[in-house]
């Protein structure tokens, strides 16, 4: 009986350790994947990038033609881009090209879509072979119905954040002045944001984001700041909304605080270089050193998403 168990033991000490090695070697191998996949989504960007001397709009993003106008209520379709960035380079319903990490467009697990969180499905008419979005644009609080099969879907595609970058110079300037890390206000009176006009003449610069191993974006993929006016959330029905939360993701998404050639949040950076357990210190500014680990709900520490960000 004595020999039994230790057989038993012994087997059962060893499926453990397979199971381990198994489970790492099939993460390593969806890494592998995805990193595949964005080189391959960049690409394509970099394809469309020499065709328009831009990166295509996100969801959401005023249209150039109505640059500095106040958009009519109920006309968003006139005004805003309403397709999917998938749709510009072709790989809409590819799922061989999203997100294996992503068991729904919810990055964060709080079981509701922010402003880039959102990407509009589309329905495809059999008739006319062509795909119809939602002619109303998303500010958080509307398109129910789209949000909730969202919310169901897996998996999503990548998260796609293009900016302009010189205004994301302009506004990276304005939080690490003022010790803001994690981006979390915009003062409109601030001379230098004043110069700030959206939308920009180009798209040169994105951000690939992926959920990673942890199927959470870890708090990179974000859509709300606080106007320091009145300290109040910045109105995500507002032209500029998107535009914002573009500029604090890719804010997040590219931050390398102390300067060591590794993404503060970015889950490699983190898995294997400690990098969530670093105290930040800008070295021109007084030594407010925080600790950005970010946790679920329930307070596990995440790692971190798969971060891709064009040359």
């Amino acid at each position: 009986l004595i020999e039994l168990l230790t057989v038993i033991a012994i087997i059962g000490i060893l499926a453990g350790l397979t199971m381990t090695v198994y489970t790492k070697v099939k993460e390593k191998a969806k890494i592998t994947r995805i990193e595949s996949t964005m080189s391959q989504i960049n690409t394509a960007m970099t394809q469309y990038f020499g065709q328009y001397n831009s990166y295509p709009p996100a969801y959401g993003y005023l249209s150039p033609n109505f640059r500095g106008e106040t958009p009519v209520s109920g006309q968003d379709a006139l005004y805003y881009f309403l397709k999917p960035y998938t749709e510009y380079i072709k790989i809409r319903g590819n799922e061989d090209m999203y997100d294996g990490f992503s068991d729904s467009y919810n990055t964060d697990g709080d079981a509701s879509l922010n402003l880039l969180e959102f990407l509009p499905l589309g329905q495809v008419d059999l008739a006319t072979n062509t795909v119809a979005f939602p002619s109303e644009r998303y500010i958080g609080s509307n398109l129910a119905s789209e949000v909730s099969v969202q919310l169901e879907s897996s998996p999503r595609p990548l998260v796609y954040v293009p900016v302009n970058s010189r205004q994301f110079q302009i506004a990276r300037k304005y939080w690490i002045q003022h010790a803001d890390y994690l981006a979390e206000n915009w003062d409109y009176s601030d001379a230098n944001l004043q110069t700030l006009r959206f939308p920009p003449a180009n798209y040169d610069a994105f951000v690939l984001i992926s959920m990673g191993p942890d199927e959470s974006a870890g708090g990179v993929v974000t859509g709300s700041l606080f106007e320091l006016s009145n300290n109040a959330p910045i109105n995500p029905a507002s032209p500029d909304s998107y535009h914002l939360a573009a500029l604090r993701t890719y804010f997040l998404a590219t931050r390398d605080l102390n300067d060591n050639d590794a993404l503060d949040f970015e889950f490699k950076a983190r898995d294997q270089k400690d990098e969530g357990g670093v105290l930040y210190q800008i070295a021109s500014e007084p030594p407010a050193q925080q600790n950005h680990n970010y946790f679920l709900p329930n307070g596990t520490a995440l790692a971190g998403p798969l971060i891709y960000a064009s040359k």
